[in-house]
């Protein structure tokens, strides 16, 4: 039976209808509930079922495979639904936990919190099976995250499929463990802050040479950045990650050095510069002279907006690298003018 089949089904309606009501209900009744006191009052409420009244409970609609992907494919697509999910029983409270962790985010409140919860709580197999994708924002009034337990976190990750950060790290403290986390394939952050300062930048790294999307906010190009090792070194060092395919630059980074990486990264598919105003990309667009089809101007919008789409991204969405790589591939077919750049919706 197909997941669409199952999703329209009358059995599968009634528990997404059910888990929805009663999420809503918990937020009605506590708008400001965290998810960290949510997560601890499901947990009690799963373990205080008594043993005997499970056994005597109905036999489940379907069968237990079958029920276990209609609540996985429940918190995939209403990921909002997972805490009202969590409470259903203790076999789904087993089967949905790991997808409350599958994307962490420490700009976050509740859940920043709640991890931190369940790294005292839980064994390092559970972050091992359930983290698939991390963002960093250290320092933030938000939140109160360390670079100490952030990472703890990542070497408890070593499945990790994107990794993200706004923060300064200290020197020589992050690449180590950079190293061990062989399934990252984007990168989102600036080079200096992950190494500790801009002369310490080493795209050699092992890390770096699995990563396929990488997002650099810092401007390389500035005559100032690194010392006067400049934008050409770092050119060169992006020339020679051999799964980089697709990258997207900060804004400031000029057209001469914009035609260089073209030239000299020759697996790349979509080079983009990223603005965060709309109304500056459209006049970098019109001047622009590049004539590289594999080149494109993107609007990402605030930090808020740029990380949200990231995280729709790991989920599965149209983020703005799906989005570039349907632009790219209109302009090849003829569909789009070879002078069109911009980027602004999705």
């Amino acid at each position: 039976m197909s997941v669409d089949l199952l999703a329209s089904s009358a059995p599968f309606r009634m528990m997404r209808t059910k888990a929805v009501q009663s999420h809503h209900a918990e937020q009605l009744q506590s708008p400001q509930t965290p998810i960290q006191d949510a997560y601890d009052t499901q947990e009690q409420m799963v373990d205080s079922i008594p043993l005997a009244t499970l056994s005597i409970l109905p036999d489940p609609v379907f069968p237990v495979e079958l029920e276990r992907v209609i609540f996985e494919d429940t918190a995939v697509f209403y990921p909002a639904a997972i805490p009202a999910l969590l409470c259903v029983a203790r076999r789904v409270f087993i089967w949905i936990e790991p997808f409350l962790f599958r994307i962490i985010r420490t700009d976050r409140k509740p859940l920043a919190d709640a991890v931190l919860h369940a790294m005292k709580a839980k064994p390092a197999s559970f972050f091992d099976t359930s983290v698939r994708h991390v963002y960093f924002k250290l320092g933030s009034h938000s939140t109160q995250w360390t670079e100490t337990e952030a990472c703890a976190l990542l070497s408890l990750c070593p499945r990790l499929h994107s990794f993200g950060a706004v923060a300064y790290w200290s020197p020589a403290a992050l690449p180590p463990i950079l190293n061990e986390l062989h399934a990252v394939r984007r990168f989102s952050g600036c080079l200096d802050d992950i190494f500790g300062h801009a002369l310490a930048v080493d795209l050699k790294l092992p890390f770096f040479q699995r990563i396929t999307h990488m997002d650099v906010f810092e401007n390389f190009g500035d005559v100032s950045w690194n010392k006067g090792r400049g934008g050409l070194q770092i050119c060169a060092d992006l020339a020679g990650l051999p799964a980089l395919t697709h990258l997207c630059v900060h804004r400031g980074v000029h057209e001469g050095l914009l035609n260089h990486i073209l030239k000299e990264c020759v697996h790349l598919k979509v080079l983009m510069t990223k603005f965060d105003v709309v109304d500056h990309a459209r006049e970098h667009a019109a001047a622009i002279q590049i004539t590289d089809g594999r080149y494109l101007v993107v609007v990402t919008g605030t930090d808020e907006e740029y990380w949200a789409d990231w995280e729709r991204g790991a989920r599965g969405g149209m983020d703005f690298w799906a989005a570039a790589d349907e632009f790219v591939a209109r302009k090849r077919n003829g569909e789009i003018s070879a002078s069109s750049y911009l980027l602004d919706h999705w």
